[in-house]
Order: C-alpha cells, then structure tokens, then sequence
C-alpha cells in the first residue's frame, strides 16, 4: 500500500513539476492560438467567404436529397389526388411493399468493412425514411410486405435442424468461397439481429403511427409473413429448418385475409414451385411443397369462413380480431405472386403452377407479385383467364431501380454532379484570386518574428527628427558596418555631409543600441508595421546580410511560384473547408436516420 501511495506522490509530483515549468506555458500558447484563429474564422470576411456559401448550397442539397425529397414524392400519391369514389363511400387504404431485402454480408461479399458499414447506413436511411413518409402521410388501414424482407436470410445456419445445401442444389461458384466464412460468423444469432433490424424499420413506426392516431383510424392488420427466394430459397433447395424459423416470428406464408370487402389470398409460391421439380418424388422436398398443396386444395372453405368471421365482425357480434404480429412476403394476395428468384433466379412460375393457383384460388381479380424489383404490368394466357399481374416496385435503393416505390391500393439525390461543380468552382476562385487581387480565405502561418520591417534608412539617427522620435547628431556615429564592424565608406561620407548642413539638436551621446530603445508614435516606425505600412517593406533575409554585404534588400517576388503556390494553398484551404463542414452535416443527418 506504501508503494502505491509513494507512486503517486511521485507521479503528482512530475504532474506539477512539468506544469510549473512548461504545462502552464504550453496551455496559454494554446488557448492564445485558438483565440487567434477563433478571431480570424469569425471575422465577417471569412463568415461570408465562398466556401461558406458553397457550404450553404451544400447544406441545401443534402436537406433536400436526405429529408425533403421523400416528403415530397410520397405527398404526390396522396390518396384524394386519385381516388374517385361514390359520395359516402369509405375506402380501405391498402399499401403493398416488395423486396426492401435489407443488405447484409451476403449482398457485397467482397466490399471491405468501411464501405460496408456504410452501405448498411445509407440503404437503411433510405427505407427507413420513405417508410416513415409513408406512415405519416398516407396513413394506410392495411399493409402487405410482399417478400425478400432479407437479402441473405437463407443463408444464414439455424439453431436447430438440418442446414446443409441438398446435393441437387449446390450454391453457385461465386458464393462458394465465402460459404466457410458465412457459417463460420453468420447463424441464428446474427439472424435475429436481422430481423430486429427489420422491425427497427418497419414494425416499429407502424405501432407508433396506430398509437398516434388512436380511435381516429381502425388499423387494421400489418402482414408480413410472405416468403421470397431469398429468405427461404427456392424450390427443391428450400431448408426446412429456414423456412420454419420465418415462420415462427412472421406467421405461415399461406393465409387468407378479407380487407375492404375484398379477399386476398397470400401462396408461398417459392416453396410451391418445388412440385414441379425434378426432385418433387423425393419425400425430404415433398415436404416443401405439401403444405401449399394442402392450402390450396382447402382454400374455397377458408375464404369462406374468412369472409363469414369479416360478417361477424361487421354486425358487432363478434370482438376485433386478434391479429399475431406478421411481416408478410409472399408473393401473391388474391394473386397468384411471381415467384421469388431463389439461388439460381428463376423469375417466374412454370406454366402449369400458374395455371394450377388460378383455378384453385379461383375468381382472382388482380395478381401482385414481387421479385423483380421493378415495376411491370401483364396480362395473362387465356389458359390462366386473362388474369392482370403487376409486379411492385422495390421499395430499397440498393436493388438496382433508379426510382425505387410501392404500389397504393384503394385499392429518390443525386450529389456527385455537385461536388464536381463544386471542386470546379473552387478551383477557379483559387486561380483567379492572383489575378483579380480577390480576399484570401486561407490564413497565413503567423511568425514569431516579423519577416519585413517598413524601409527606412539604418541611419535614421541623423534623419530629421519626426513626430514622437529624436535623435543626436553629435554623439556616437552609428550605421552600416562592414564584415569587420567599420562604418562603411559610403555612409561616412554622406554622415559628414549631415553633420556639416544640420544643427544640433541635442549634446547627448546617444548610441546605436539607445535608438533602439526608444518609443515610436503610433503609426511610425516599428518592425513590419512602419508609417502605418503605407511604405515600402524591406525583407529580413540572414543570406543577404552574410552574402550581399550586410545590406538590407528589398523583398523580391517571384511571380511564376508566388502566384503557383498562392492558387494551390488557396485551393486547398477552401477545398478542406467545404468537405469537413458538409461532411459533418451528412453525419449528423445520417446519425438522425
């Protein structure tokens, strides 16, 4: 314990020992720097510069590509601006989203960890503010998630059962070198970080939009529980112990819903497709396909009972419905769903699925889909009753859609054009600050010492006396020295000429060194600062006094380099300027979400 005690005795010791005798010194030579430059950067000169303005149109462009521009896209689909019903009538707002397929390590394998993070940052940003526009403007009673909620939901090991590729469905060879790492650093746990994630996004902005809108608005049912490729896979290669993790926290795929006196039908159509596949004898894939088998073959009398409990609920004799939190993605509501591309990205249904879902689904409207990512709008064979499908538009940024959207049933910032013209703009004030003699923005290094004294001869003791300063001009003869300490000829010749044409004006000796120490009147004399620095300056250069006679110079420029560097630190100062101030204000937006 004394050890310890003496330890730090000795060490509060060196503490203040180094305070004392260079800590207080080097803390007020700090404080006093950034006092200075706190001065310089408020002085309204730099506050209203060019690269402040730029910074402005900066900070413009960014609220308007990171915040307004959603407000102003979904404000264009307000309902009233298209909808056209019966006076009376009350509408069931019902909005369906396809593939947010939120980017995980499976969507860029190979992008290194900082670009990475930042991908996450920007995509999530970007689903996560169109969504919240969508919520709080259009206020749908109704919303269907229409698969691919994960982007490698599939690949990720389960904690129970079987997780190993089917022989007859090897993943391709691109993935096949990033298979041990995955398995390795990916399974259930990070799994369910993914769908916290999601519900991050999607589930909790829903909950607080029902919360705010209180008795004001019924809201009816969120549905998730659609599956797309790649969150189970496709077909034959679908895992059972993948397929029954969605299910448990988004509810079965297969289901149906009446919304707005109108039935939709949801049909895991990825696991449905594995009938039709050259491994459907086998009993592990019958499995997959089975259950939508069954759900289809029993679909008439659950529509039925579906529509009977929606009565019910109607005439007040049955309570609101409980309804399980879902997030759905399958890929057809009263639709017969395109099937989600699993890993070798089938696009859509054999022709006898197609046909085999209409006629059990039966009386189907309109088929909506998702997959593949942009919009498209079909009308089917007669073999499949000249059925209407649309395909909805992604909803994320990162699937290949310059437009991403969402599909309403009533049932996007592009920067680097500005920072070129920006680094454009910069680099011709820099160039021409030389020319047109415009006000500096980057601050020069400030000396110890000054570098230039006003030009005023070394012998002003013989001068005539000024405004606050004399001299003697018959004491001591002070001036120019040789390298030997003599007075130079040149000056004892024009000195004697002084004394023979000037009175006296004082008896005093007076020295070189005392001439020094006399007190100027503002404005007059002084180091670098001489008669107001209206005069020429003379530049204070140790070669020139060793190696041109000991003779004060006039300060020579050398234009071709003087104007190179001045445009290159010009540049560079106002460049930096732009970049770390909009670079903070991006961060701090994309820190808001």
């Amino acid at each position: 314990m004394e050890d310890v005690r003496s330890l730090v005795e000795q060490r509060v010791r060196a503490l203040v020992l180094f305070w004392d005798q260079r800590g207080r010194r080097l803390t007020l030579s700090a404080m006093r720097t950034s006092e200075r430059r706190l001065r310089q950067n408020m002085a309204p000169r730099r506050l209203f510069s060019f690269p402040h303005l730029l910074v402005g149109l900066w900070v413009i462009i960014l609220l308007w590509g990171e915040r307004w521009v959603f407000q102003s896209r979904v404000e264009r689909c307000d309902w009233r601006s298209w909808e056209k019903w019966p006076m009376g009538a009350n509408p069931h707002h019902l909005v369906l989203i396809a593939d947010p397929q939120l980017i995980d390590p499976h969507t860029y394998p190979g992008r290194p960890w900082p670009l990475t993070s930042l991908t996450y940052l920007v995509t999530d940003n970007y689903l996560r503010r169109s969504y919240n526009e969508l919520q709080r403007q259009l206020r749908p009673h109704s919303l269907f998630f229409l698969g691919d909620l994960f982007d490698g939901g599939r690949e990720w090991e389960t904690a129970t059962g079987e997780f190993k590729d089917p022989e007859w469905y090897p993943h391709p060879v691109s993935e096949q070198k990033f298979l041990k790492s995955w398995k390795k650093h990916y399974g259930e746990e990070f799994w369910l970080q993914e769908y916290e994630r999601f519900s991050d996004i999607f589930i909790k902005p829903w909950v607080i939009a029902g919360h705010q809108l209180g008795s004001r608005q019924v809201r009816q049912k969120l549905v998730a529980s659609l599956p797309g490729n790649h969150d189970l896979g496709f077909g034959s290669g679908i895992k059972l112990s993948v397929r029954n993790r969605f299910e448990t926290y988004f509810g079965e795929g297969n289901r149906v819903d009446v919304i707005g006196n109108h039935t939709i039908v949801s049909v895991d159509t990825v696991s449905l497709s594995a009938g039709s596949s050259p491994q459907a004898d086998k009993e592990e894939v019958k499995q997959i396909f089975q259950p939508v088998e069954d759900f289809l073959n029993n679909l008439q009398s659950l529509k039925k009972k579906a529509t009977a409990r929606e009565l019910l609920h109607q005439r007040g004799q049955l309570g609101d419905p409980e309804w399980p939190h879902r997030v759905e993605d399958t890929e057809n509501s009263e639709f017969m769903g395109r099937a989600n591309p699993e890993l070798l990205y089938k696009n859509v249904l054999t022709e006898q699925d197609s046909i085999k879902l209409i006629e059990k689904v039966g009386n189907v409207v309109q088929v909506f889909s998702g997959d593949d990512h942009d919009y498209c709008e079909i009308t089917h064979a007669e073999n499949q009753r000249n059925v209407s499908e649309i395909t909805v538009k992604s909803i994320s940024m990162a699937m290949g859609v310059s437009t991403p959207g969402f599909l309403m049933l009533a049932t996007y910032s592009k920067y680097a054009g500005f920072i070129a013209l920006s680094l454009v703009l910069l680099g011709i004030r820099a160039g021409l600050l030389p020319v047109l003699n415009l006000q500096r923005f980057a601050v020069d290094d400030t000396d110890v010492l000054p570098r230039y004294k006003a030009k005023r001869e070394d012998c002003d003791e013989y001068a005539l006396p000024t405004a606050g300063y004399s001299a003697s001009l018959s004491g001591g003869v002070s001036g120019p020295r040789d390298r030997n300490g003599l007075l130079t000829s040149e000056f004892n010749g024009w000195a004697a000429k002084t004394r023979n044409a000037s009175p006296a004006v004082s008896s005093a000796p007076h020295s070189h060194h005392n001439h020094h120490n006399h007190h100027h009147a503002k404005g007059q004399g002084g180091w670098g600062w001489g008669s107001g620095g209206r005069g020429p300056k003379i530049e204070i250069s140790a070669d020139h006094a060793y190696y041109d006679g000991g003779k004060w110079k006039v300060a020579q420029v050398r234009s071709g380099q003087w104007r190179i560097g001045i445009v290159l630190r010009e540049l560079w100062a106002t460049t930096f300027r732009v970049v770390w101030m909009v670079v903070v204000f991006w961060g701090y937006l994309a820190w808001k979400g």
